[in-house]
């Protein structure tokens, strides 16, 4: 495999799974199988998936350590947004403070995009699980949960 960007993604894997997703396919690893859903009439991109199977898998279930900078700022993000969601319910609602929330969570939800954008192999939550309680969730949370009350 190439590594394109010295962090040990393969060229061809990452190319792929950008691919399939600006062509709606969803690829989950399920067990040791891909789970491939989107639009039929692109056999080249499902093509290129079986073709890739064992590397996306992998690069699906071993994230690369790139990513540790994205969830590290995801996780510190959402526990300053918990903290200033409780003053503004508490009373401390000053513009500032009513600004500085709206700008961190536009920032909060902007990396999330960007790690997805990034990193296309990465799957899951960046902050180990959002709450249904929390003031803010995840895109692979909020797919939960919206899948949760669709069935």
């Amino acid at each position: 495999m190439d590594d394109i960007d010295g962090r040990g993604r393969s060229g061809p894997i990452v190319g792929v799974l950008r691919a399939a997703r600006n062509a709606g396919f969803a690829v989950d690893v399920d067990g040791e199988k891909l789970r491939v859903t989107g639009p039929e009439a692109r056999s080249d991109i499902l093509d290129e998936i079986r073709e890739h199977k064992a590397e996306i898998i992998e690069a699906i279930t071993h994230p690369p350590a790139g990513v540790t900078h994205y969830t590290e700022r995801m996780t510190s993000g959402v526990e300053w947004l918990a903290v200033c969601w409780d003053k503004l319910l508490g009373g401390t609602n000053t513009e500032a403070m009513v600004d500085a929330f709206a700008v961190n969570l536009e920032r909060w939800y902007n990396l999330d995009i960007e790690l997805r954008r990034v990193y296309p192999e990465y799957r899951g939550c960046p902050v180990g699980g959002c709450r249904d309680e929390a003031i803010v969730s995840c895109m692979h949370c909020a797919a939960l949960a919206q899948a949760r009350t669709q069935s």
